[in-house]
């Protein structure tokens, strides 16, 4: 096997290709990430990574997520420090990118790795942070769901914060005949030519489901525990304030919390929404593929549902 200094991502019909700037850095892959590998896909994302010195951003902070990782940004540039209290009070690991995220760079501060050959620039948490930019400039959304595609190719999600049962309920559709599992806690959001899609990511969770694959959005289900399985039909406002509760835009960007909570509108307006308190039994399975309003739904007409730019969001214009 050849030293690899050149690897392609594709999430979402999204495509990031890191490139090894570096003569003693060799990229590896980790965990689910080898199966969204993509060769010869067209990038739309470019990442130089190296060895090298970190050191303290000098843009303002924006946001500190409790020290793990922390967000500074200065005309319109972002930068990234990821750190740990194992390796010292400079940043293992940096990333800065222009306006629109097509280009990056990573550096991953040698003195903390002296000996390293292998490293992976786009270990978590920068991978779901530079998705999750690239949605908010009107891509789509992030949202904490399982999710999955029955024997029909209906595409069906399930929305929970964690601990509601979203790798539960993957793990009873396990082994159905032609099912397949695209998530079992981070799902990824668009609308392509006027229908919503839902696509797999790389972060699972305990069922450690994650596919490359998508399927059109035929219903959504809000999970809670319960002492009876039921699908009770959710009003549009209260089905937008609950998926908006488990979206994951960048909520320290304005442009892209407008433009999140527009297109959820949008995907409820779309898409039938179910309250779904459930206890773990299989036949949860029948009741779902065998709804009357999920195997009577339909997708919205091409060109029917058009997302607003956020000035038109956020100022109410018609």
């Amino acid at each position: 096997m050849t030293d690899q200094h050149v690897y392609s991502l594709t999430i979402a019909e999204t495509t990031v290709e890191v490139v090894s700037i570096d003569a003693e850095m060799i990229l590896e892959l980790g965990g689910a990430q080898k199966r969204f590998e993509a060769e010869g896909a067209r990038p739309d994302v470019r990442i130089e990574a190296t060895f090298g010195h970190t050191a303290l951003p000098r843009e303002p902070l924006i946001f500190d997520a409790n020290g793990v990782w922390k967000v500074y940004c200065r005309n319109g540039f972002f930068h990234f420090t990821v750190s740990s209290p194992g390796y010292g009070p400079l940043p293992y690991k940096t990333a800065r990118f222009n306006a629109d995220f097509s280009y990056g760079e990573v550096i991953v501060h040698r003195p903390y790795f002296p000996t390293a050959r292998e490293a992976d620039p786009l270990e978590w948490p920068l991978d779901e942070l530079l998705m999750g930019h690239l949605l908010g400039l009107g891509k789509g959304v992030e949202v904490h769901a399982a999710g999955l595609i029955d024997a029909q190719g209906r595409g069906h999600l399930f929305v929970g914060h964690s601990g509601a049962g979203k790798s539960t309920m993957t793990r009873l559709w396990e082994g159905e005949p032609d099912v397949v599992i695209l998530s079992d806690d981070r799902i990824i959001l668009r609308l392509k030519e006027g229908t919503f899609r839902m696509y797999g990511t790389p972060w699972h969770g305990d069922a450690r489901h994650a596919s490359p694959a998508s399927a059109p959005v035929t219903a959504l289900y809000l999970l809670e525990h319960g002492d009876t399985t039921q699908l009770t039909p959710l009003p549009a406002p209260q089905a937008v304030a609950r998926l908006f509760t488990m979206s994951i835009p960048a909520f320290y960007c304005w442009e892209a919390v407008a433009f999140t909570l527009g297109f959820i509108s949008r995907l409820v307006e779309a898409v039938p929404c179910f309250a779904l308190p459930f206890v773990p039994d299989k036949r949860i399975i029948d009741l779902i593929v065998g709804s009357h309003a999920v195997s009577s739904a339909r997708m919205p007409r091409s060109g029917r549902h058009s997302l607003p730019s956020t000035q038109h969001f956020l100022h109410g214009a018609s």
